[in-house]
């Protein structure tokens, strides 16, 4: 009889522990995920995209996430489900039986996205549908994509500052537009509906550029204005690359052909490689690079300034022989240094290549941001080609002297070189980060400039400033002259190596700033296989440079 009431007692006993076990473990390790449970039970909604922090220029203005508005529908809410399905079909011009599909599964349904204000208005007076104002990271408007770059399906940062700062710019949890309903599923009278987690930030931050928008809006516009960028006589690529002259700040940064950050997939077959930055692409310099010779032949007492040269129209290297753009006129005679800067003569560069020597050459090249990356771009940014001086044969010296051989540069590094002439012999690192900014706009971490570096003396990037001016007044550069404003800088017509019938395919080069006397802007165009940098570079030089000065630039500090 004790045996009989022990046994179900401990058993009794039992169940109330496994009982208050299970209580125990929904309380204190499932509650989480059951609230959640019945949030989405109690608040069906349409998913929006993870949220990501934006990215602004320099005055603040975002470069993504730009206004939407989408169609969206709770079935539960529909009363003539055939009556809406042939409405919504003449507003949307959607098909009516895809439209009846998506209504009949019963969950909620975002219809169509990019709305027009006009579509807005009419779907607000019919039961069941709503408008979503919602963000989208891209726009087919949007400016700067090759450095914004792009995130894949998951909202994760692929290229540009997307990858650089996808850390810091990624969200912790998608939101919803949710409706209230009740335990049937219909919906509660009075409580409308919201938008769940877009309030939160989730802990991603904002990244601030030092791009200006309209800036970078001016350069791409003038890129698409001057070449046709369809077709089979479209230019392989080109880049245009905007620094503050008196800063390093990269104020624009534009490469083409553009791509649509939105079809990603679409541009992986295209064989001229629309995805690249050419901005931070490597390129032989061709004669852009005679401003580091020059500076290197001034600083090393390799010439006299005042010292006179013979031009022929070519250049005598050992067995080899180089010939000047001058050649078929039988070269440019008596030149001075100056002379031959701003009209690009071949001869007397080689000439004065020979004397610097390979390795102090390859030296003032280093100094000058040859042969490294900037740092300005966190990704995708090539160092360029700067060729070992040890074991240098002479021919190869006297290709390297006029931008030739195995040097490569990007148009970047050859912008920023360009500020030392500017500023005194000091170049200033280029930089395209300002700060990392919270919800609230506060700064969480800030990028100082960089401090200048001393690459050569004031008197030679005075003298360098001089030869450049004349080289837009009177000498090869003539097509990138502003007038009024005056501008300065050198063309660069770089040899590929290849040969299209029996024509030399050239990259066009040019680096400038403007105005002559004030410098505001320093500006290195570059057009892929584009032809002579005088006929190709140089003009667009001076078409962008007039329509910033014109415009009065960007109150930018």
């Amino acid at each position: 009889m004790r045996h009989r009431v022990w046994f179900p007692a401990i058993a009794s006993f039992l169940g109330f522990i496994l009982i208050v076990f299970r209580l125990a473990l929904f309380q204190l390790v499932g509650s989480p995920g059951l609230s959640l449970a019945a949030v989405a039970q109690r608040e069906p909604g349409i998913p929006l995209e993870r949220a990501r922090g934006r990215i602004y220029d320099r005055n603040l203005v975002p470069l993504t996430d730009f206004r939407s508005l989408s169609a969206a529908c709770f079935p539960c809410l529909v009363l003539d489900v055939d009556g809406t399905a042939s409405r919504l079909s003449e507003i949307l011009g959607l098909d009516r039986y895809l439209i009846l599909e998506m209504i009949s599964r019963g969950d909620p349904v975002e219809l169509k996205r990019g709305i027009s204000q006009r579509e807005a208005s009419l779907l607000k007076s019919i039961n069941g549908m709503f408008v979503v104002e919602r963000r989208e990271r891209y726009s087919t408007a949007s400016v700067a994509r090759h450095v914004i770059g792009y995130t894949d399906a998951e909202g994760e940062g692929l290229a540009g500052m997307e990858m650089a700062f996808d850390r810091r710019l990624r969200g912790s949890s998608p939101g919803a537009f949710c409706l209230y309903v009740d335990a049937m599923g219909k919906h509660v009278p009075g409580l409308g509906y919201r938008m769940r987690g877009d309030a939160e930030r989730d802990g991603r931050l904002d990244v601030v550029l030092t791009i200006d928008g309209r800036i970078q809006a001016a350069t791409e516009r003038i890129l698409d204005s001057q070449f046709r960028w369809e077709g089979a006589q479209a230019p392989r690529g080109a880049a245009i690359v905007v620094l503050d002259a008196h800063s390093g700040e990269i104020l624009a940064m534009a490469s083409r052909p553009n791509f649509d950050q939105s079809r990603v997939s679409e541009c992986l077959a295209d064989e001229r490689g629309p995805l690249l930055n050419r901005a931070v692409c490597a390129y032989p310099p061709g004669s852009v690079f005679k401003i580091v010779t020059a500076a290197a032949a001034i600083e090393e007492g390799c010439i006299g300034l005042g010292e006179a040269f013979v031009c022929h129209g070519y250049a005598r290297v050992g067995s080899l022989r180089f010939d000047c753009a001058s050649v078929e006129r039988g070269g440019h005679g008596v030149i001075t240094f100056r002379e031959a800067l701003a009209e690009s003569c071949n001869s007397v560069f080689i000439e004065v290549g020979q004397r610097v020597g390979a390795e102090r050459l390859s030296r003032y090249a280093h100094l000058f941001g040859f042969g490294r990356t900037t740092g300005a771009v966190a990704s995708g940014e090539s160092p360029g080609h700067l060729p070992d001086h040890r074991g240098m044969a002479a021919g190869d010296l006297a290709n390297m002297s006029i931008g030739q051989w195995r040097l490569t540069a990007t148009p970047l590094q050859v912008a920023q070189a360009m500020t030392a002439v500017v500023n005194g012999g000091r170049m200033l690192p280029a930089t395209l980060v300002k700060e990392v900014a919270d919800a609230r706009g506060l700064a969480v971490e800030v990028f100082p400039r960089p401090r200048p570096v001393r690459v050569m003396s004031a008197s030679t990037a005075a003298w360098l400033r001089r030869a450049l001016l004349d080289a837009t007044r009177i000498g090869g550069a003539s097509a990138a002259f502003v007038e009024d404003a005056g501008s300065a800088g050198k063309t660069g017509s770089a040899e590929t190596g290849r040969k299209v019938d029996g024509k030399s395919v050239l990259h066009a080069w040019f680096v400038g700033y403007a105005p002559a006397y004030a410098p505001r802007y320093i500006i290195c165009t570059f057009v892929e296989e584009g032809g002579y940098g005088g006929a190709v570079a140089a003009p667009l030089f001076r078409a962008l440079m007039k329509d910033l000065l014109e415009e009065g630039g960007s109150d930018h500090p």
